[in-house]
């Protein structure tokens, strides 16, 4: 067998798995050694035979032998104290319990694999996968079942997948705007033995009349054939709204597969009257950000503000004499970048924080601002994609964690850090976000309706303990 391995962080990192499956169904050369000690054939079944995310387990009262080890020193992968860091990072604020965290975790391990798997199964040139890994074992949390061999809280959502026949269900974005088309792309990854000639693909849109049929075509054996599009217009909505599109595939009067697909429906909801913007972006970062938000009709001060709101690329010495006057700042940063002593800004690329190998678990306080309205979880998924953090903020106190409004967490429950954080300074008010919010504001509608709502935040008065000297 020509086999790989390969760890992806998803959704964070979920176009860098699609794009190694693309290249791994093409055979290519980097699967065997170039230096003259190995010989392929060209035929050899293509498997990718290692991947997977994590899911954290219920804790159990009597904790096993393995709870206070580590491998090889690395202290993010040992599993005692898990309890203390639930409780000193006020996790109980967005989870009633340590069992509801793990729960999430779990379904979030679940998203991932999901998303892989159809990705695999969209090639048919590779002829199977291996899951890392059946269960837990021990402070390793990739499996299917705990280390005890309870299921996962996705036991029944994930068999739905692992079967002979899936329909395969593709789509380039998830968030829309009423009105907008949405397109699926369906195939149909068909191993089984049954006789599908004459059947057909059934959809429809959770809470709305939207619904149809696919015929199914000829279907091969040991294939994965294209079955047409699903098309609908967004339907209009209220509020930002989560739905879901199921299908199931039928033929002879039985159900031989079933799947479904969230995305995210958002109105606009702008403001006629914006409040007064300024930029201070000495690097040229945030060029394309100014022209967006002017299009929103945010309009530049005209000198009448004492203090507007200023959005900046970085927090020197001219951006402090700002809010040691008393101004409100948005900070939008990716760069490395030391905010005060034992606090930085660090990029997740080649760290890490990146949580491709321990998988990371972004989470957002979903029941007030600025997520009140598109907070549709504690552990955002796909509508969170296009503003997947860049960097996180390492070096604040679990005491200060209550500023903390979107962070990550690592495993079981280390290396907690922040991406969006609320803080005084000087006289002033700051929001650090490192959200990739500069390049997909008025393209993506949940980076829109995030960045509008902290600039909204900005200006409601909040008051943060959190402090970062000046």
């Amino acid at each position: 067998m020509a086999d790989y391995h390969t760890y992806s962080a998803i959704p964070d990192f979920a176009a860098n798995f699609d794009r190694l499956v693309e290249d791994l169904a093409q055979r290519p050369g980097w699967l065997f050694s170039p230096y003259g000690d190995a010989s392929p054939k060209g035929d050899e079944p293509l498997v990718l035979s290692e991947f997977g995310n994590w899911g954290l387990p219920r804790i159990p009262h009597d904790k096993p032998w393995w709870f206070s080890r580590h491998n090889g020193g690395s202290e993010i992968t040992e599993p005692e104290g898990i309890e203390q860091r639930y409780a000193d990072y006020r996790y109980s604020s967005l989870f009633p319990s340590l069992d509801d965290l793990t729960d999430a975790t779990e379904w979030h391990e679940y998203a991932s694999l999901k998303y892989e798997l159809e990705s695999i199964r969209s090639h048919p040139e590779i002829q199977g996968y291996v899951i890392t890994e059946f269960t837990d074992v021990n402070w390793e949390s990739n499996g299917l079942l705990d280390i005890w061999r309870n299921p996962k809280a996705f036991a029944d959502s994930l068999g739905k997948l692992q079967r002979d026949d899936v329909v395969v269900l593709r789509t380039e974005k998830r968030n829309y705007s009423p009105g907008e088309t949405v397109r699926i792309e369906v195939s149909l990854s068909h191993y089984s033995q049954e006789a599908l000639h004459g059947g057909r693909i059934a959809w429809k849109v959770e809470g709305t009349s939207l619904a149809g049929t696919l015929s199914l075509p000829s279907l091969p054996a040991a294939s994965v054939t294209p079955a047409g599009k699903i098309e609908f217009a967004a339907p209009s909505v209220a509020a930002p709204a989560k739905k879901a599109l199921k299908v199931e595939m039928v033929s002879e009067g039985k159900s031989l597969a079933e799947n479904s697909l969230q995305f995210y429906i958002y109105p606009a909801q702008q403001s006629e009257l914006p409040p007064p913007v300024s930029f201070y972006d000495p690097a040229g970062r945030l060029r394309r950000l100014v022209n967006e938000m002017r299009a929103r009709n945010y309009p530049a001060p005209t000198g009448s503000e004492a203090l507007p709101v200023l959005v900046t690329s970085t927090l020197d010495a001219e951006v402090k004499k700002n809010l040691q006057a008393g101004g409100r700042v948005i900070l939008l940063a990716s760069d490395r970048q030391t905010l005060a002593p034992g606090i930085e800004i660090v990029p997740r690329a080649g760290s890490d924080y990146e949580g491709n190998w321990i998988s990371d678990f972004l989470w957002v306080r979903n029941t007030q601002p600025p997520f009140t309205a598109i907070g549709f979880d504690a552990l955002p998924g796909f509508e969170a994609q296009a503003v997947t953090p860049a960097a996180v903020v390492q070096g604040i106190a679990p005491k200060d964690f209550p500023d903390v409004l979107a962070g990550m967490f690592y495993g079981w429950i280390h290396s907690n850090v922040g991406v969006l954080i609320q803080a005084k300074c000087g006289k002033g008010t700051l929001l650090i976000c490192t959200f990739s919010l500069a390049t997909t504001y008025g393209s993506d509608p949940y980076a829109t309706d995030l960045l509008d709502a902290l600039v909204n935040y900005l200006v409601s008065g909040f008051k943060p303990n959190f402090e970062i000297p000046l």
